[in-house]
């Protein structure tokens, strides 16, 4: 347990510190035609013996749950490789065009699918009910509530615009073990 919190900080602290400059409004990014760009590319590791998965105990809704949910706060494959992180570059003022997406979050199984994402500033999330009961899907950017929506019914969807870059952290009002991330870049 002590590992997954410190791996928990270690992500909040490294999202934290990726968007930190970027808190106050929309980044002054220009997407323009590049000629001789590059690609970045890498993975990060988990060092030491790999932890078995990390489960959930629902403390309500286990008729619709089941006994235990998949923890996706500190996923780490056989080999090692660490999943749900982001890296991004500072400083960075223009580039290639963004690709056209549209992000989503979705409430199933009493976890947020997919737990970490990055998005631009601007974009239009979707977030849907996926399960037979309520959620009431709640972003906190900052401290301050960005979007704090009930979804009562399997299926109901709900569309926000995300209009400040920064961290939103994502919580069930209803189901408090539901956690995720978004970033806003």
């Amino acid at each position: 347990m002590i590992a997954l919190r410190l791996a928990t900080w270690l992500l909040v602290l490294a999202l934290s510190e990726s968007a930190a400059a970027q808190t106050g409004g929309s980044p002054a990014y220009k997407e323009a035609q590049i000629s001789s760009g590059g690609t970045i590319s890498g993975t990060f590791t988990y060092k030491g013996p790999i932890p078995e998965p990390y489960v959930i105990w629902p403390t309500k809704d286990v008729d619709v749950f089941g006994k235990t949910i998949p923890d996706d706060r500190l996923l780490i494959s056989k080999e090692g490789r660490i999943r749900n992180v982001v890296v991004s570059l500072d400083g960075i003022k223009e580039g290639k065009k963004w690709p056209k997406t549209s992000p989503s979050l979705v409430n199933q199984g009493g976890r947020f699918i997919p737990h970490v994402q990055m998005v631009r500033t601007g974009a239009q999330l979707e977030i849907v009910n996926r399960d037979p009961l309520l959620h009431n899907t709640h972003g906190f950017q900052g401290g301050r509530t960005v979007f704090n929506i009930g979804l009562p019914t399997q299926d109901q969807k709900v569309k926000r615009f995300l209009k400040q870059a920064g961290i939103i952290e994502v919580m069930c009002d209803v189901h408090d073990w539901m956690n995720g991330w978004i970033v806003v870049q």
